[in-house]
Formats: structure tokens, C-alpha cells, sequence
């Protein structure tokens, strides 16, 4: 079990499940997907309060540089496992991470002097899904889960790859990816999701 700390600024949208990432130092002992996460502001204070409990759903290295704009402002250059985002890729990013802008997304990295951080997932485990609701996996693919007339909870997908296909929670592997045989299937509870917008 790891303990998250968030400052007061992002406790809202961890609360509310609106923050589904968070952007770290590396660390002696790393961060595993699947690792179960406490997540909590205010943590070593009298005003400590937990958020939520999640389970980690992806791990990535990312490089983060900024710089000052000429007439105010920064310049920002975000890199995901080697791969730089464009507009509006860098600005969902910064968005999913609780920024309004990438301006003050900028602003915040700048000032913490290092380049390259941890990307962190978490998602929903399995027995916290509802029927009827809709969900998105580590790649942004959307499902929606739902109980078939033989009384199977499964999801199916709504975008991305294999569009309209209906499987089984089996199907699934920790990150969400869908399982294409020759692999060991996981048991359901290792189902990982996060709320979609």
C-alpha cells in the first residue's frame, strides 16, 4: 500500500475523481502497476485527509522542459515514453492533471527544477464498477459495462480498437488491454478503469 500526498489545490479533483494522474520524482522503490495507492492532502498535518483508495493502472517516464516566453508566459515541451506531444495533446495532458492552461502547467514544473518525472495512472478496481456507467482504460479507450441477458458482467467497448465488441472482464488484462490469447488471463478483480468524463 502506497501513500499519495496531494496538495490542497488538487484535492477537489482527486476527490471527485475528475484527476486520474498524478506526476512524481522518481523513487528509490518505484511505483508497480497494480499497486494498490492511498491517496490523501494534507498529509503529516492536523488537516490530513484521505480522498480515495486506487489501484495504480500505467507507469511512464516523462520529461517535462519549460522555458519563458518572449512578452511573459513559458514555452513547454511534455514528453510521454519518448514521445513528445503536440497541441492539443500537451494541453488534454495538462488538463488531466489538473492545470486550466498550459501556462500554468508550465509555471508549476518550472519552478520544481527538474526534467524528468513519473507519469502515475490509477483506475477503479473491479467490485467499485457499475452497470450502466461508462469507463476508460490506460489507452483512453471507453467501455461501458453492462449485464447481458445470461446475466454476464462484462464491457463493451464504445471507441477505440474493436469497436462494439462485448467480453468478459476475463478478457481483460491489468491495464485494460484486451487479451489476444496465448497469454495467461487474469482473474476479474484485476479489471482497472478510471470514471469517464
Amino acid at each position: 500500500m502506497t501513500l499519495i500526498n496531494f496538495k490542497k489545490q488538487f484535492a477537489p479533483a482527486v476527490e471527485n475523481k475528475t484527476k486520474w494522474q498524478t506526476i512524481r520524482k522518481p523513487r528509490k522503490i518505484p511505483f508497480n502497476v497494480g499497486e494498490k495507492l492511498q491517496l490523501y492532502t494534507g498529509l503529516r498535518t492536523k488537516n490530513c485527509r484521505k480522498l480515495h483508495d486506487a489501484i495504480s493502472l500505467s507507469i511512464q517516464n516523462v520529461e517535462i522542459e519549460a522555458w519563458p516566453r518572449h512578452g511573459g508566459g513559458n514555452y513547454i515541451k511534455i514528453i510521454v515514453d519518448g514521445e513528445t506531444l503536440n497541441y492539443p495533446a500537451d494541453l488534454r495532458f495538462a488538463k488531466a492533471d489538473g492545470f486550466d492552461s498550459l501556462n500554468d502547467f508550465a509555471t508549476f514544473f518550472k519552478s520544481m527544477n527538474l526534467e524528468k518525472y513519473q507519469l502515475i495512472k490509477w483506475g477503479l478496481p473491479f467490485e467499485r464498477l457499475e452497470i450502466g456507467k461508462f469507463y476508460l482504460d490506460g489507452h483512453y479507450n471507453k467501455y461501458e459495462i453492462k449485464d447481458d441477458e445470461w446475466g454476464v458482467f462484462g464491457a463493451e467497448l464504445i471507441s477505440g480498437q474493436n469497436t462494439g465488441m462485448m467480453c468478459q472482464m476475463e478478457s481483460f488484462e491489468v491495464s485494460g488491454k484486451w487479451q489476444n490469447g496465448g497469454g495467461e488471463t487474469p482473474d476479474i478483480e484485476n479489471l482497472i478503469l478510471q470514471v469517464a468524463p
